[in-house]
């Protein structure tokens, strides 16, 4: 009689090995899953911190080996923008010729004068309701010397006896004046008035030229200037020709002392000088 063997159930089968491995419940996969991603931002967590640190550290310690401050740090980045040099466009104008003139003078004298204190106040307006005024200091120079262009050979004579060369020239006049700095300070002027103050300025110039050679010629620049050309030309004609020379001048007794254009600057428009109220005046 052959025994039959009974065949486990499969489902029972399936059943036991199942219960070999308890299944998790829901709560606990939500907790290891939780656990898990923690772990992961615990460890992501310390490797960022850790890269900030690092980067903290550096900075610092080239802040302190290199010293650097802020402003070293703002200089070196405007550097970077200030490393090509600055560059100008210039475009002049036509150059103008106003006057061509022979320059035939010998300017044997120069004298530098100065005016410390030229006060110009102008009253204008209704009871010089706009009156100002201001004060300047001045320093000029006046030269002053032979004029070469009127020598002909007519002022030249040569004496054979005494081997003596005698040559008549012109007196010494004033060849050039000029203004070489002149300020402007302690303006002062009433309440609403706008003085222009460069006619002011203009105005102080011109009497200071005037001054200057009215100095210059009471202070004996012509006489000065008389010996100086005399010494030059005997001592240029003697070596040239190893005679005596003789230098004699035209109107010595009486000369006219002579004013050239630049010693005389032109007036701000509408200004002029009335002698009898002895005041700058504008029409």
């Amino acid at each position: 009689m052959t025994e039959i063997t009974p065949q486990p159930d499969p489902e029972t089968s399936q059943g036991e090995s199942a219960s070999t491995t308890p299944a998790e419940s829901p709560p606990q996969q939500i907790i290891q899953t939780i656990n898990n991603r923690w772990g992961c931002a615990q460890t992501c967590g310390i490797t960022l911190l850790g890269l900030v640190g690092i980067i903290i550290l550096f900075v610092i310690f080239v802040a302190v080996a290199g010293q650097a401050t802020l402003s070293n740090f703002m200089g070196s980045f405007t550097n970077i923008f200030q490393s090509q040099p600055a560059q100008a466009e210039v475009i002049s104008g036509r150059t103008l010729i106003n006057s061509i003139q022979p320059l035939g003078q010998l300017v044997t004298i120069s004298t530098e004068l100065a005016q410390a204190d030229i006060f110009v106040e102008v009253e204008q307006g209704v009871i010089n309701s706009c009156g100002h005024s201001a004060h300047h200091v001045a320093e000029g120079v006046i030269e002053a010397g032979v004029d070469f262009t009127r020598i002909t050979a007519d002022n030249i004579s040569y004496t054979e006896v005494n081997d003596t060369y005698t040559i008549t020239v012109p007196y010494p006049q004033i060849t050039s004046c000029r203004i070489e700095y002149i300020r402007q300070y302690q303006t002062s002027s009433n309440f609403g008035c706008s003085p222009n103050w460069d006619e002011v300025r203009v105005l102080a110039q011109v009497v200071a030229m005037d001054g200057f050679v009215e100095d210059a010629l009471s202070k004996g620049i012509l006489e000065r200037a008389e010996r100086e050309n005399t010494l030059l030309m005997q001592s240029f004609v003697t070596a040239l020709t190893n005679a005596t020379v003789d230098i004699r001048y035209t109107n010595q007794d009486n000369p006219t002392p002579f004013v050239p254009s630049s010693c005389q600057p032109e007036l701000p428009q509408g200004w002029e000088f009335n002698s009898q109220l002895g005041k700058w005046v504008n029409e």
